[in-house]
């Protein structure tokens, strides 16, 4: 009988369904198991480094973990309200506020039928519980658990699935009120999961060996499932502190850049063109565009709320058809004037591509709902969108609308006073738990330490938006899921996905030698570097850097490379690759043969790290 498993960190907060926009303190909750863990977080580990999971299902593996952990969230079988280690059943409070769970990590509660369920519920009701995931292969038995538990974040335990294609992950959670899909090694590529980010969800991966970890940890998951905690632990921590394992999504702030036009003029921002530019010339993976909705019924880009700042008309936007929008063009940037565009204009131009788009609801009319809907259909679009607002009630009405679709709350008055993260964490649970929504402050209101109790609990933290690159650059580390900015060109040249030129060596006795892969950047550059490497197993032992390797023992290993990132200061990774260092006669030099089978290989361990492009 397969172990029960179940998976993940806690999640956060108070009740309150609807948020009204207001930024008062959520009231505390009361119970037993009310209150946060404050995870522990090395300032040494990896920019956005997985979150550490285990599974503690045994006697024997409860008296292990009760003797030492390293994991953020413990995975436990709840069954009929109770927490059973191989057989045998224990209350679910007296586990849970032992002093090795209450306060240090976060429980994930796995069930495996509607019994389990409703008693779920009933629990969390009583005792507080609000730090907490629930889980199941079931994802309506998730489903149910969130509906009535909004405060508890949900997980998909997809490892016995046939995933047919990332979308369907997608869609499968959001209608389930899920945000995590957890996954076994290889049922997911790096671009596949990257995909899955870009659309606002999470990826969590079960590793057996320390190849499986450090294939998920450089394919950029959020979270590693593993049976030993501290060998992922050892894994982790051999990243360097400024290694880039997950590379944050740019997104392109009403679709303008730094760039100029073929007459050297701005773009006009909200503007067909403009968005066209930040993603083939900018570098954006994203980008964000805001709409309104005209008398007759279209759904209008416009960021304001009249057309007086940014064209040469006048009037509200929502009292004019579309027609009368046609008369007027977008001029604020530049001579060159642009029309006005409908939200039809944005899909239509960029449906053969895989843009992304974050479409943000400014219009509180019921109309814009079927408006926004009717779009994402017509052009088949379902997979490239996710929907923000500042009107939490009109999230309510597009998730009723379009479940399958990721929805993120905007927020730019978080009212958080010094290190009380708990009072954050209630907070934000209180805008985005019911929606299952990602959360998008803007970016002053967050430091790095609570960026990562946030990120511990599934909660995914989209800033926006900078207009200093000083700002940017220096919060680029910080951990955030993703970067909305005026200026995506400022980072179009960064690196985001290394490869191997070759992985078949000869080297002399006594030489040195270079480890070349090629650099791949956002706006679509590439160009060759010299790689560090880490030798994860195998024979072959390595002396030097970058400049040049000398050998000290041949033969084959299992590596990774790595380059610094010149712009922003970080270390670009690629997964795990199979290569092998021959000794050369005397005499000859030191260099590589791109052999077919080391390339193929490299293949199968899969030398991506990040996929940017389809």
């Amino acid at each position: 009988m397969r172990r029960c498993f179940c998976f993940l960190m806690g999640i956060l907060a108070a009740a309150a369904l609807a948020w009204s926009g207001s930024s008062d303190p959520v009231s505390a909750v009361e119970g037993a198991l009310a209150g946060y863990a404050e995870i522990q977080t090395s300032p040494d580990m990896a920019v956005n480094a997985p979150v550490m999971v285990r599974e503690v299902l045994t006697r024997a593996e409860r008296a292990g973990f009760e003797a030492s952990n390293r994991a953020a969230v413990v995975i436990l079988c709840f069954r009929a309200g109770e927490i059973v280690f191989d057989e045998e059943r224990f209350s679910a409070e007296e586990i849970l506020s032992g002093s090795a769970f209450k306060g240090k990590v976060i429980p994930a509660l796995e069930i495996a039928s509607q019994e389990d369920a409703d008693a779920l519920i009933a629990f969390v009701q009583t005792s507080g519980l609000e730090d907490a995931y629930v889980m199941s292969e079931q994802p309506e038995l998730v489903g149910a658990v969130r509906a009535a538990c909004p405060n508890l974040v949900g997980i998909w335990d997809a490892r016995e699935t046939v995933i047919l294609d990332e979308i369907s992950v997608r869609d499968t959670l959001n209608r389930n009120l899920a945000k995590i899909a957890l996954t076994g090694p290889g049922q997911l590529t790096a671009g596949q999961i990257l995909r899955l980010q870009k659309l606002l969800v999470q990826v969590w991966q079960e590793a057996g060996d320390d190849l499986e970890r450090n294939t998920a940890a450089t394919a950029g998951v959020n979270g590693i499932l593993s049976n030993d905690d501290e060998a992922l632990y050892r894994v982790l921590d051999s990243f360097s502190s400024n290694a880039m394992l997950r590379g944050p999504i740019v997104v392109s702030h009403r679709g303008l850049s730094n760039l100029e036009d073929e007459n050297g003029e701005l773009y006009n921002e909200n503007t067909v063109r403009a968005a066209r530019a930040a993603y083939d010339r900018g570098g954006a993976d994203a980008v964000e565009i805001d709409i309104h909705l005209t008398t007759d019924g279209r759904a209008v880009v416009m960021h304001d709320d009249t057309i007086a700042r940014t064209t040469n008309g006048s009037g509200n936007v929502e009292t004019m058809t579309s027609e009368q929008l046609k008369l007027y063009q977008v001029n604020s940037r530049s001579s060159t004037g642009d029309p006005i565009p409908l939200l039809d204009d944005f899909f239509q131009e960029f449906q053969g591509d895989d843009l992304i788009f974050y479409v943000e609801i400014k219009s509180t009319k019921e109309g814009i709902i079927t408006t926004l809907k009717d779009a994402i259909e017509e052009y088949g679009m379902s997979g490239r969108v996710a929907v923000i607002s500042f009107h939490t009630e009109m999230l309510e009405k597009f998730r009723r609308a379009c479940p399958e679709i990721s929805v993120g709350v905007l927020n730019s008055s978080l009212n958080v006073m010094g290190s009380d993260y708990t009072s954050a964490l209630r907070s934000i649970k209180s805008q985005t738990g019911a929606l299952n929504a990602t959360f998008h402050p803007s970016y002053e209101q967050l430091d790095g330490q609570l960026i990562s109790q946030i990120s511990a609990r599934g909660i995914e933290i989209c800033t926006w938006t900078y207009r200093s690159q000083n700002d940017l650059l220096a919060d680029y580390t910080l951990g955030y899921g993703s970067y909305t900015t005026d200026y995506p060109d400022w980072l179009a040249e960064t690196a985001y996905r290394i490869e191997a030129l070759q992985t078949a060596f000869t080297c002399r006795e006594g030489g040195t030698l270079t480890f070349p892969v090629t650099v791949y950047t956002r706006d679509g550059g590439t160009y060759t570097a010299n790689a560090n490497v880490t030798v994860l197993s195998g024979a072959l032992r390595l002396e030097g850097g970058a400049d040049g390797y000398s050998v000290a023992d041949f033969g084959e290993a299992t590596v990774l490379f790595y380059v610094r990132e010149q712009i922003t200061d970080y270390y670009v990774y690629s997964s795990p690759v199979q290569i092998r260092v021959e000794q050369e006669a005397a005499g000859g030099g030191c260099g590589g043969c791109q052999g077919a089978a080391g390339l193929l290989g490299a293949a199968a361990l899969g030398m991506a790290v990040l996929l940017r492009r389809r």
